[in-house]
């Protein structure tokens, strides 16, 4: 049920007021006030708010939507580049995800695997599977095997089911006793 406190804020929100669209943004981003979680109801108010230049709601759009919720990543580029160069992880990962699938125009491989590596530095367990993908697929890498399988190991122990199936075929294939660990952790889950 919504409380009397979103009642005010919907109708403003829906008068154009920016503060109240920043506002009902943050909320359903975060759930709280009646209102359940709703990333997709918060990025349309957040953009909304950001497109009239609210500075924080394009910030909250670049920590805290994921890449998947944004139907045009041109549109809002240069918000998760403002985030990307204060350090969010979120922002990178996304930024990462659309130069990958040229969802971007200005932006190169080189600058996505940059993106990755920043996020899955900061401890993104999503960057850390994609970069680990992305080294194993880079035959002409030098390194890049051993630096993928440490991305994999990062992942997987942050929870990464996709990672810890990567590892124990990994190991598997090489016939090496390491895909054990693996292949528990996995029977373990079940």
């Amino acid at each position: 049920m919504v409380t009397r406190t979103v009642l005010p804020l919907l109708l403003d929100a829906r008068a154009g007021d920016l503060g109240a669209q920043f506002a009902l943004g943050k909320i359903y981003l975060n759930g709280g006030s009646g209102l359940k979680r709703d990333s997709l109801t918060a990025f349309y108010w957040l953009r909304r708010a950001a497109s009239g230049g609210n500075t924080e709601a394009q910030g909250l759009i670049a920590h805290g939507v994921p890449a998947s919720m944004v139907d045009d990543p041109a549109a809002v580029a240069s918000f998760y580049e403002a985030a990307a160069s204060r350090g969010s992880a979120n922002a990178c990962l996304a930024l990462s995800d659309w130069t990958l699938e040229a969802n971007v125009s200005d932006r190169n491989s080189s600058r996505a695997r940059e993106l990755l590596y920043r996020s899955a530095e900061a401890g993104d367990r999503k960057a850390q599977l994609r970069l680990a993908m992305l080294l194993q697929s880079d035959v002409d890498s030098p390194g890049g095997q051993s630096e993928a399988l440490r991305w994999f190991e990062m992942a997987a122990r942050q929870g990464s089911r996709a990672a810890r199936v990567s590892l124990a075929d990994w190991f598997w294939r090489k016939g090496d006793p390491a895909s054990k660990q693996w292949l528990e952790a996995l029977a373990d889950e079940e």
